[in-house]
């Protein structure tokens, strides 16, 4: 069977798939933007880690509105993952 080329290009493949993987990273992050945010809602404690709850509110919801940012942010991650 004599197998048959595609029309699009090289660039053009890479182009889509490279799209294809962005889409996926921000669906993602939003997703995990989601559950941060209903983790830091539900499991809430009293004062010990307001902190932690503002935090997780701030960054859960940057990462809902706004996935390729926080992306691209090294901030927003350094914040997310040390505090």
């Amino acid at each position: 069977m004599v197998r048959r080329r595609s029309k699009i290009g090289k660039s053009a493949l890479r182009r889509k798939r490279s799209r294809a993987a962005k889409k996926g990273w921000n669906k993602r992050t939003r997703r995990e933007g989601v559950r941060q945010v209903g983790k830091a809602i539900v499991g809430r404690q009293p004062v010990v880690s307001s902190v932690r709850c503002v935090k997780d509110l701030a960054i859960g919801g940057y990462k809902m509105a706004n996935p390729r940012g926080y992306r691209r942010s090294n901030i927003a991650k350094r914040v997310d993952k040390y505090l």
